[in-house]
Parts: structure tokens; C-alpha cells; sequence
């Protein structure tokens, strides 16, 4: 659902190899190892987070990235492009550490 909106950023970064498409949450748990009732159970409590910021969002226990409350323990208090699930397409990139060019150098 997300990639959608970032159509240009998912071909840039598969055309450099750095990020990958899977038809489905249960690809890429095979490709990984990982088992999908993992995942299943993260999108679940994601998906019910959301829930609870879209119908209380300004009486979560925990500070909001940015201000104000959040259900979410990490802050978030915007959730896009719901609900998660794992029969939806997919795009991953595996953050590793790059050289990126700096204009003007390094001092």
C-alpha cells in the first residue's frame, strides 16, 4: 500500500539492488527465516495501535514524537496505509551502512 506512494524511490532503490519486492509478507519470512506468525503478530499489535491512536489520540500513556500523546511506545502517533497485512505486497531494504557523496567535501 505504502510503496505506492514512493513509486519512484522503490524502482530507484531495486534498480540499485538495495531493496526488493516480495508479493507477500510470507516471501519474504521464507527468504529470511523468519517465522510469519512473527509478523503476523507485529502487524496485529500495529494495526491495533493505530486503532486506538485514530479513535483516543490525545490520551495515549506516552509522549508523541513531535508532541503531544501517542498508544505507541515509541512516540508515533501517525499511522498511514492500513491495516497491515501479511497477504499484501511489499517492498524491503536492508539498512546497511553506505559512502554517500558530500558535496564539498569532508573537512
Amino acid at each position: 500500500k505504502a510503496s505506492a506512494e514512493i513509486t519512484w524511490h522503490c524502482k530507484h532503490y531495486k534498480g540499485r539492488g538495495i531493496m526488493k519486492a516480495y508479493k507477500n509478507m510470507g516471501d519474504f519470512a521464507k527468504e529470511y527465516n523468519i517465522p510469519l506468525a512473527n509478523i503476523e503478530g507485529t502487524f496485529k499489535e500495529y494495526n491495533e495501535l493505530a486503532d486506538k491512536q485514530a479513535k483516543d489520540p490525545e490520551n495515549g500513556p506516552f509522549e508523541a514524537y513531535g508532541g503531544g500523546k501517542s498508544w505507541d511506545k515509541w512516540g508515533k502517533k501517525f499511522f498511514h496505509n492500513l491495516p497491515l497485512e501479511t497477504s499484501d505486497a511489499f517492498h524491503v531494504a536492508i539498512v546497511t551502512p553506505v559512502i554517500h557523496y558530500c558535496m564539498g567535501g569532508m573537512r
